[in-house]
């Protein structure tokens, strides 16, 4: 813990404007891109702490308002915001801790990041004077790393004793796509390509498969829906659709019937539908554009 974090917070500021609202002013100025109200909530002197790798651009320690100008008008030119919300603030009168999450696109890789995050706003007779954010560094490195093998959007995740390997792409409505056992989640790569400008295609090897683990004791579809279950409570994908082929519904029938509340609609394709074909690109044809259909009319 740093020394600034064993600070105590103390009870209001010299004017009576606490840390909570201009915090909240100053994010929602920045959410609204007006840089000038940003910079008005900001002390001559403000500090602004990232902590992380040089090679990511927002990180840093910066002093003064021309410095964070540019570094709050460079960030869209690192990130493009896949999704971000906010906890409740917690007030401390000269200090405000705000607790969130984000999930951007690096747009230099074309990867995504996701994770929470916790900032603390320090503030001095009603304008902030130091800004520090504390969120996954190693995750923010990794993904503006230009020489990662694998596709953009390839993620690890160990959930209980597996270590799941699934692709993550797009933004809006998740989709969930399982492979088979017998197939690795290359076999989506058709539908995903269709579907990643409308919907959120996370495609996910089962255990054995691709560069999902195979645990020393087996796995059960039982026990794999669970996983699936934790991971789309964390992460945020309720309501998600869940694809996969008839032959290999147990994980995801196991799911829909074990966790109701977390899908939104289970699709099994015919094993037919296993498009394999890298060509196979045009969304205007095939069970691609088949399941575009099902997922827009619900049924």
């Amino acid at each position: 813990m740093s020394e600034r974090m064993s600070e105590p917070m103390s009870q209001g500021t010299s004017n009576g404007v606490g840390a909570a609202a201009a915090a909240r002013a100053f994010l929602d100025a920045f959410a609204g891109k007006d840089t000038d109200a940003a910079l008005a909530l900001l002390t001559d002197d403000v500090v602004w702490h990232v902590d992380g790798a040089p090679e990511v651009p927002t990180v840093g320690l910066l002093q003064g308002r021309a410095r964070v100008k540019e570094w709050i008008e460079g960030f869209p030119d690192a990130f493009e915001p896949r999704g971000f919300r906010l906890s409740p603030i917690i007030d401390g009168g000269t200090e405000a801790i705000v607790p969130g999450w984000f999930r951007y696109l690096v747009r230099t890789t074309q990867r995504t990041v996701e994770g929470d995050f916790t900032m603390r706003f320090t503030v001095r007779d009603g304008l902030i004077s130091h800004y520090q954010i504390y969120e996954d560094s190693l995750a923010l490195a990794l993904a503006f790393a230009a020489d990662l093998t694998g596709p953009p959007g390839s993620q690890r995740l160990r959930v209980n004793d597996i270590v799941y390997g699934y692709d993550d792409v797009g933004c809006g409505p998740v989709v969930l796509f399982l492979s088979g056992r017998d197939t690795d989640r290359s076999v989506f790569a058709a539908h995903v390509l269709a579907l990643q400008d409308r919907y959120r295609c996370v495609s996910l090897d089962l255990p054995g498969r691709g560069a999902t683990t195979l645990p020393p004791e087996g796995w059960t579809p039982r026990g794999v829906a669970d996983d699936l279950a934790l991971m789309i409570r964390e992460k945020g994908w309720l309501s998600a659709t869940i694809v996969g082929h008839a032959h290999d519904a147990p994980v995801g029938t196991e799911l829909a019937t074990r966790h109701p509340g977390l899908v939104g609609q289970l699709a099994l394709l015919p094993a037919g539908d296993a498009v394999t074909d890298a060509s196979v690109t045009d969304a205007s044809d095939g069970p691609a554009e088949l399941l575009a259909d099902l997922l827009r009319t619900g049924g």
